[in-house]
């Protein structure tokens, strides 16, 4: 089990954010970015995008979260600590201005620095996302934070089995170790949520929490065997933390071994890929090969569940449920609801009377919509 928190900023709902001119550190990379080849837009865009980090950065270092695995602009990685350098923001920096030379970032669409930290229950992957541009309601900054037991730590599956059978002794013992950890988990969150109103102004952040498991395709036996992202994300994660990973590839496989009631939960595959969400009525893992890593994928009968595309077991989910599935989507938490500006195909008149686009939710993103010459996309 991994657990999951995303904060999504709105920086239209801040009272007092400041667009504060970027200083050391992202000074020199708004110096390195040579505003003066950009548009005034775009220089505008790329200040505000690297003021809103600044901001962030100053509220995580007061939390004492200074420890950064990795920076990226767009898709190229301008740095990515596989030695578990401690306190190297500057020298993530310092490798930035080495190798923006050579990629072509005068306007850049993303700023993404991934950061790792701990307290003395679990450790922490941070995902700070800022992008410069975004779609209409779209929250312009994201943050997921996934959070990783520290005690079953080790290099083996019969290392890391014998570390985690006792909380597996009975549903009760399993139940008040997760709830333990969900409840340090949450207050890590409260405490980021309320340095960001603190350092920026922005109150009624909004906040999702998952607990994730992962359904591995195969068996893994040892910490060589972790896959692209480690279960966490999409990103490339270290190496040195795969010893603390290795327990998360073997939790679903303990909760079937010792038939555990699973519920409220997220399934994800061995790269971090949403599989399905499991409701309040939940199943017994020895029900099936739901969890079960030694045997041929199964969904679990008469429980609640939501699917996922894109994942390593969308084609057996359709198989079973003969393709006529209505799919959970993993990007409808990126938006806002904005009361004053609901700008959807069914309020704009011109829009409404093109008969290409009726059912349209937002014409930022109907390519139907954008092709009406009454309305021009509705903008």
């Amino acid at each position: 089990m991994i657990l999951e928190g995303k904060i999504f900023i709105n920086t239209k709902e801040a009272k007092s954010i400041k667009r504060v001119p970027p200083r050391k550190v992202f000074g020199k990379i708004l110096n390195i970015l040579v505003l003066g080849s950009l548009s005034k837009k775009e220089e505008h865009e790329t200040f505000t995008a690297l003021s809103i980090l600044q901001q962030l950065s100053m509220a995580l270092r007061s939390l004492n979260i200074t420890n950064v695995i990795k920076i990226e602009l767009d898709n190229n990685n301008v740095y990515f600590d596989n030695k578990n350098i401690a306190n190297d923001l500057n020298k993530s920096i310092e490798e930035f201005e080495i190798k923006i030379d050579r990629i072509q970032s005068e306007v850049f669409k993303y700023i993404l620095m991934t950061l790792e930290h701990e307290d003395n229950e679990l450790k922490y992957i941070m995902e700070i996302k800022v992008n410069r541009e975004h779609k209409i309601r779209e929250y312009p900054i994201k943050i997921n934070i996934y959070a990783i037991f520290k005690d079953f730590n080790g290099k083996t599956r019969e290392e890391i089995k014998n570390k985690m059978k006792k909380i597996f002794e009975n549903q009760e013992k399993y139940e008040q170790y997760v709830e333990y950890k969900k409840k340090v988990f949450h207050n890590f969150l409260d405490n980021i949520a309320i340095t960001i109103e603190k350092f920026m102004g922005i109150k009624n952040l909004k906040i999702d929490t998952r607990k994730n498991i992962i359904r591995p395709k195969e068996k893994i036996k040892n910490v060589s065997e972790i896959k692209y992202g480690g279960g966490v994300s999409s990103i490339s994660i270290p190496n040195y933390l795969n010893e603390y990973l290795l327990y998360s590839f073997i939790w679903g496989s303990m909760c079937y071994d010792n038939n555990i009631y699973c519920n409220n939960i997220t399934l994800i595959d061995d790269y971090g890929n949403y599989i399905m969400d499991v409701g309040e009525k939940g199943f017994y893992a020895k029900d099936s090969n739901t969890l079960n890593d030694g045997a041929e994928f199964e969904i679990p009968k008469d429980s609640d569940l939501n699917f996922y595309q894109n994942n390593e077991y969308h084609e057996k989910i359709e198989e079973v449920y003969d393709s006529s599935l209505n799919y959970s989507s993993s990007g409808d938490d990126n938006y806002y609801e904005d009361d004053n500006n609901k700008s959807t195909c069914s309020s704009c008149s011109s829009c409404s009377s093109c008969s290409s686009c009726s059912s349209c939710s937002s014409c930022s993103s109907c390519s139907s919509c954008s092709s009406c010459s009454s309305c021009g996309g509705g903008d």
